[in-house]
């Protein structure tokens, strides 16, 4: 993961390696996301936590994504928030 670098980057970077990205980032990575999409661009799927779950939830919840939302169906959401609801 290019570590340090702009959301853009980051979510090209995802997309080309075909990797689904976690972040706590609600502020900018989300509207970085949409954008590609409205460009036309691929999103490899975007998980995004929050401050006000303890880690041992958020851990849970995505380990419930990854047990029971098929790899195709990540990739297609723009963004899945957590606490994940179902």
């Amino acid at each position: 993961m290019p570590e340090g670098k702009p959301d853009p980057q980051v979510l090209v970077w995802c997309a080309s390696e075909n990797r689904v990205l976690i972040t706590n980032d609600r502020n900018t990575m989300v509207d970085f996301a949409y954008q590609r999409v409205t460009a036309g661009d691929t999103v490899p799927g975007l998980i995004v936590t929050t401050n006000n779950q303890s880690i041992g939830s958020t851990i849970a919840d995505i380990l419930l994504l990854a047990e029971y939302m098929p790899e195709e169906e990540i990739r297609d959401q723009v963004a899945i928030f957590l606490p994940y609801r179902g």
